[in-house]
């Protein structure tokens, strides 16, 4: 999952793949729904790993650790208010030692920069959110930075997308996308994603017709 040491590499991602992107506060409040699974790719140099993790096991966590800031955020979750709150940046260290013991050769390989002293934070490649809605669920982003594109990122991001459909024995998963990106939806179909409609100018900045795509999976 996504913690709040993710959030501003998630929106540098976010501002050279997707418009209009995400402000902070929607991703925050994202990472505190009890509903929402993200997966990240990132890397320690040599190859991409993923995390995968519930949204609502760390974000419990978080607000119980952060004194009045997890109060408060339980109290806004509880209203449905805006959760925004500014990063924590004593938080960082917290969650990538958390990572590191957690993560198999991405875990050795940064138990060593912790050994000597180095930054433990590995670069995130990618990020993909899933919200699940009853018995189905929406991919509401993924994207992939720029300069880590063409080397199966997507692939790996939606098969996390897939693993945690099936994990939570969802129907069906749909999405939007807009009409002119042809990679995405060459990816989304290369996973099982099917046209259903099209909605007239559903994106802004610019505007532009959306693509509904829907994968049902096998009955459980």
């Amino acid at each position: 999952m996504a913690t709040e040491s993710d959030i501003f590499h998630i929106l540098e991602i976010e501002r050279e793949s997707i418009s209009p992107p995400w402000t902070h506060g929607t991703l925050l409040c994202e990472i505190y729904r009890e509903d929402s699974f993200f997966a990240l790719a990132a890397t320690d140099g040599s190859e991409a790993a993923t995390r995968n993790f519930e949204s609502v096991s760390r974000s419990s966590e978080l607000c119980e650790a952060h004194g009045e800031l997890g109060d408060s955020c339980q109290e806004r979750r509880s209203a449905d208010d805006d959760c925004t709150f500014p990063l924590l940046g004593s938080g960082a260290a917290t969650h990538s030692s958390e990572l590191c013991e957690t993560h198999g050769e991405l875990g050795d390989s940064c138990q060593e920069r912790r050994s000597a002293d180095e930054d433990c934070t590995f670069p995130l490649l990618g990020f993909m959110i899933l919200r699940r809605m009853g018995d189905d669920g929406e991919l509401l982003q993924i994207a992939v930075k720029k300069s880590a594109r063409r080397l199966g990122i997507g692939d790996i991001l939606m098969d996390a997308a897939d693993g945690y459909a099936e994990e939570n024995t969802l129907n069906s998963v749909f999405l939007e996308v807009r009409k002119s990106n042809d990679a995405a939806i060459a990816l989304y179909r290369k996973h099982g994603f099917k046209l259903v409609r099209v909605r007239k100018n559903y994106y802004t900045e610019p505007a532009e017709d959306a693509e509904v795509m829907v994968k049902v999976y096998l009955p459980h």
